[in-house]
């Protein structure tokens, strides 16, 4: 695999614009990223399943139509102030 191609190919796909005295700079970090994860590619996932699953509840309230609001007027000049939704 030729990284300086590949750097130009990433490079112009994420329309950035590397300078060509950094293209071997780049090369090399992309080198060392791929032989990384050719490292944790090693990495066996037949145990994953030893993982515990936890299972999640969430109560959620009963929806209940309300009208609570308040008429609402310009505060500041033509702007509206309106309440904090959390």
């Amino acid at each position: 695999m030729d990284l300086k191609k590949e750097v130009k190919n990433i490079s112009e796909l994420a329309n950035i614009k590397i300078p060509v005295d950094k293209t071997e700079k780049f090369a090399d970090e992309f080198g060392r990223i791929l032989a990384y994860m050719d490292t944790i590619s090693t990495i066996p996932l037949y145990k994953a399943s030893d993982t515990k699953s936890v299972e999640h509840y969430t109560p959620l309230r009963k929806d209940e139509a309300r009208i609570d609001y308040k008429p609402v007027r310009p505060s500041e000049g033509r702007y509206y102030r309106v309440p904090k939704v959390i």
